[in-house]
């Protein structure tokens, strides 16, 4: 898989990088052959709300996950979140652990905790969803998170923002067999693109890394071709204040009950 830095990009965690991305998708290469690492979530408790664990990952390091139970204990939807890329600034290298934190809890919970979700949201060294050990590690965590919790049936949503969100449309395209339906948020617009997965695609019209016009033009030319996909736009929203699309996200609810994908 091609290694690069495409942006997702934080205010408080870096500058913009618009330039790292080239013409043509790097996201793609000749088949989708990754498989899913064996993850053991029984160290992950059914007490209601947030907490962190550190998780064994045979012929890998030691993986980081924020968790999200509901107050059933029983979810009904899970969702996959994907944060974005860290850099360095300053000097000082910011990782992803307060990121993370900070986007469930003003970002993915508010909006979809209605749905009694478990949300999982693995942490990532760069953000770079499309590399093989990152891959793996996703859909592993997906396939244990099946057995783990039968609840959540047949509904499962993978959910990012800036590189998540390119990570969302990755999944949906070289592994929609792992997920039910994508919601990428600030996404770059050379990811998107057929999927038998439902899409709902959310961008500013203000991103000042990933302009929405690109993202326009690839969700319209996908309805042409009569694919399941949908974008919102939110006015004036920019790229680096990710906790502020929460009512566009909460607006997905709705969409996912249209595609089945609410708890009976």
């Amino acid at each position: 898989m091609a290694k690069l830095r495409a942006g997702g990009l934080w205010v408080w965690l870096s500058v913009a990088c618009a330039s790292c991305v080239p013409a043509r998708s790097p996201w793609f290469h000749s088949e989708s052959g990754a498989t899913p690492a064996k993850v053991d979530l029984s160290p992950v408790r059914d007490r209601p709300g947030p907490a962190e664990y550190q998780l064994a990952v045979p012929g890998s390091r030691a993986r980081s996950l924020e968790v999200w139970m509901p107050e059933s204990g029983a979810p009904k939807l899970l969702v996959t979140f994907l944060h974005g890329a860290v850099a360095r600034q300053r000097g000082k290298r910011f990782g992803s652990e307060g990121m993370t934190r900070e986007l469930l809890r003003c970002l993915v919970v508010p909006a979809l905790g209605g749905y009694d979700p478990l949300v999982l949201a693995p942490r990532s060294a760069d953000g770079e969803w499309w590399e093989e050990a990152e891959t793996r590690f996703v859909i592993g965590l997906r396939e244990a998170a099946v057995r783990r919790f039968p609840s959540v049936g047949r509904r499962h949503v993978v959910v990012g923002y800036s590189n998540g969100g390119i990570g969302a449309w990755y999944f949906a395209r070289l592994y929609p067999e792992y997920f039910s339906a994508a919601i990428p948020i600030a996404a770059n617009d050379t990811i998107a693109g057929e999927t038998p997965l439902p899409v709902y695609a959310i961008h500013g019209t203000r991103d000042e890394v990933f302009p929405i016009a690109g993202i326009r033009a690839s969700i319209h030319s996908l309805e042409r071709k009569q694919q399941n996909v949908r974008l919102v736009e939110k006015y004036r929203g920019g790229h680096y204040d990710p906790c502020s699309y929460a009512a566009e996200l909460e607006g997905a609810r709705a969409w996912l009950a249209q595609q089945g994908l609410a708890a009976e």
